[in-house]
């Protein structure tokens, strides 16, 4: 089964909804895949499901190596083996020009 692996880093009520809509976006479309979050140096003061977000077969892990992002979701699909193949979604902060 293909899963998903959204990677977030949540600094501001803006990049949260990144998260959320990324989440939404995909149970549009896959209602019952896994989806799993991992979670990267968040600010949890930010961190919120917004009302439309429903977590459904869904896995929230936090980072044991912070600032990692680029290869935090090969660690952990190899580490967990929760799915068989995986698409990923990296969520960072974007610098505008």
């Amino acid at each position: 089964m293909i899963g998903f692996i959204i990677l977030r880093h949540v600094n501001s009520e803006l990049t949260n909804s990144y998260w959320n809509e990324s989440y939404n976006c995909i149970r549009k479309h896959y209602p019952t895949n896994m989806i799993m979050i991992i979670d990267d140096r968040s600010n949890y003061y930010y961190v919120k499901c917004l009302p439309e977000t429903k977590l459904n077969n869904c896995i929230i892990i936090q980072s044991e190596y912070p600032g990692k992002a680029e290869i935090l979701p090969y660690y952990y699909y190899y580490k967990y083996k929760y799915m068989n193949h995986f698409i990923s979604s990296l969520m960072r902060k974007i610098k505008r020009i």
